[in-house]
């Protein structure tokens, strides 16, 4: 059985966002994914699947709170 999540989903999102309009997506790596949102790597890939995963988490977030908001509109 696993463990209870301890973090907050939105929060990550946007560091994960900020992290990919910042960087790239190319060029962000896993570690740099780990390092903006505080979690481990096992912890991101058992909530986000893979690195598309968190982009595409990220951008849908991003889209729901605000179409119009620059970091909406820098992951487009």
């Amino acid at each position: 059985m696993g463990r209870k999540i301890s973090y907050n989903r939105q929060q990550v999102l946007h560091a994960v966002a900020q992290t990919f309009v910042q960087l790239g997506y190319e060029a962000t790596s896993l570690d740099d994914l780990v390092q903006a949102t505080h979690l481990l790597r096992g912890s991101l890939y058992s909530a986000f699947g893979s690195k598309l995963g968190m982009f595409v988490a990220a951008l849908r977030q991003c889209i729901q709170n605000d179409k119009q908001q620059p970091l909406t509109i820098d992951m487009i």
